[in-house]
């Protein structure tokens, strides 16, 4: 590739790059700013929010931690059944080595 080609595309990888830094939230943007090139930085934000674990823990979390605090059944209920139904889903697999070993993460989460 001719070295002005590499120069435009090191450009526009670094415009995009600032534009993909411009769109993260503050609390994250320490973690991704270092990263120098949209690569990098995609396949760090995939490790971050694709986690199934961290999904795992925030679904559990969230189910462990539900309470009724008004008499207010029916908004009590739907909240558990969602919170059910998104654990569900983490656990839809095709096989059964992948179903261990999503159930040995949520042991793991529980544990936690």
């Amino acid at each position: 590739m001719p070295h002005d080609q590499i120069q435009q595309w090191k450009k526009s990888d670094f415009q995009l790059c600032d534009l993909l830094l411009q769109t993260v939230e503050p609390n994250i943007l320490n973690i991704l700013r270092a990263l120098k090139t949209c690569n990098s930085f995609w396949k760090k934000a995939q490790i971050i929010f694709a986690n199934d674990s961290q999904r795992l823990y925030d679904s559990t979390n969230r189910l462990a931690s539900l309470k009724q605090s008004s008499n207010d059944m029916v908004n009590f209920m739907a909240e558990a059944q969602s919170a059910v139904e998104e654990l569900k889903m983490f656990l839809e697999v095709d096989s059964l080595e992948e179903i261990k070993s999503k159930l040995d993460k949520h042991y793991m989460v529980m544990i936690l």
